[in-house]
Order: structure tokens, then C-alpha cells, then sequence
């Protein structure tokens, strides 16, 4: 928190002695906005997970927690998660995602009085995995001696 000084001042009339006045300097106390995470990297574990990780702030003083937000890139909400930056939890396993889906995800740091810093965000698809069956009804035509025709049925 980040302490202010608000100056008040009291002034009365009394018939004894006039016009008097008394200040007061009231504190007041604003929180300190995190600064941002760095470094947001992601690393795809497989098909359906993204593993995302960041960086704490160079500052951490006064951090609670770090907040994931995962969505469709159409807006979408998916996960929205805070993790106790005490723990040093600075990643998240997004889970039960889709193939050559376009997501974004936001990760932000959370003060003792729950004011968020300014989000760093990245788009990323999952990537596509391999087929669970192979192509049907494969062959090879000759061309010539370089070239050669492969042709298959759909899945």
C-alpha cells in the first residue's frame, strides 16, 4: 500500500474567542498495482495440453496471487484461475484443449487487495495430432524413373 496524506481543516466560531481553526491530516492508503509477469512461454505437452509458464514480476512484494485466464480467440471463457504466488507457482496445465483451435491466454498479477496489473497475454493453437488410423486403400503409381502418384481414401 502506498500511504497519502488528505489535510482537513476545522475551523469554528466562538463569541469568547472568535474564529479558530484546527487542521488534521487524515492518512489514506491506495494500493500499489502489480507490476506485469514476464516472460510468457508456452510449451505443448500434447495434443490437448499447453503447459503455460511466466515470470513473476521484478518486484513481488506485494503479489497474492497470479490469475490465468484461458479463452477462445472468439471470446469464450474456458478457465479463469488464481494461484497463490506464495507457493511459486508460476505456471499453469491447461487441459482438454482442441486441436488447431485458436485460444489466447491472459496471465496477470494480484495484489493483497485484489487489483490486477495489466495483463500479458498470447494467442496459440494446440497442435494437430497424428491420425488414429492410418489412410485406406493406399497405391503407387510409376511416372517415371523420378516421380511417382500416391493416392488413398479419406479417413
Amino acid at each position: 500500500l502506498q500511504c497519502n496524506f488528505n489535510p482537513t481543516h476545522n475551523c469554528f466560531h466562538s463569541e469568547d474567542s472568535g474564529v479558530q481553526c484546527q487542521s488534521f491530516v487524515t492518512p489514506t492508503t491506495v494500493p500499489l498495482v502489480p507490476e506485469k509477469i514476464q516472460n510468457l512461454a508456452l510449451q505443448h505437452v500434447n495434443t490437448t495440453a499447453v503447459n503455460i509458464t511466466w515470470n513473476p514480476p521484478v518486484s513481488t512484494a506485494y503479489i497474492q496471487s497470479y490469475e490465468v485466464l484461458l479463452q477462445h480467440r472468439n471470446g469464450t471463457q474456458l478457465d479463469n484461475v488464481n494461484l497463490p504466488a506464495g507457493s511459486n507457482l508460476t505456471y499453469y496445465l491447461a487441459r482438454n484443449l482442441v486441436p488447431y483451435i485458436p485460444y489466447t491466454v491472459f496471465v496477470s498479477a494480484i495484489n493483497t487487495d485484489f487489483v490486477s496489473g495489466a495483463a500479458v497475454s498470447q494467442d496459440f493453437f494446440v497442435q494437430e495430432g497424428v491420425p488414429s488410423v492410418p489412410p485406406r486403400n493406399v497405391t503407387v503409381t510409376r511416372i517415371n524413373s523420378t516421380a511417382i502418384i500416391v493416392t488413398w481414401m479419406k479417413l
